[in-house]
């Protein structure tokens, strides 16, 4: 397993809705006041990359990436 730092990113004109990043990794995704999913983290630790590739696995809808973590950049957030 790698140690170099991973971020979700969640493209917000593909989810929809169907909350299984939720169900299977809520310590990363959680919902917003609108319930679209967003990541918890700008940055995942090592020991988080099991949930997180659960959570791009179980999305229906492929909206869920994986991506690794640039110093400064913010994880995508969900605008709807």
């Amino acid at each position: 397993m790698s140690t170099a730092a991973y971020r979700l990113t969640i493209d917000t004109g593909t989810c929809r809705g169907h909350r299984q990043c939720v169900f299977v990794a809520p310590e990363l995704v959680e919902l917003d006041d609108q319930g679209w999913p967003r990541p918890v983290h700008q940055a995942l630790a090592p020991a988080q990359r099991g949930a997180a590739d659960d959570a791009v696995l179980f999305c229906p809808e492929g909206a869920i990436s994986l991506r690794p973590a640039e110093a400064g950049h913010h994880a995508t957030e969900v605008t709807r």
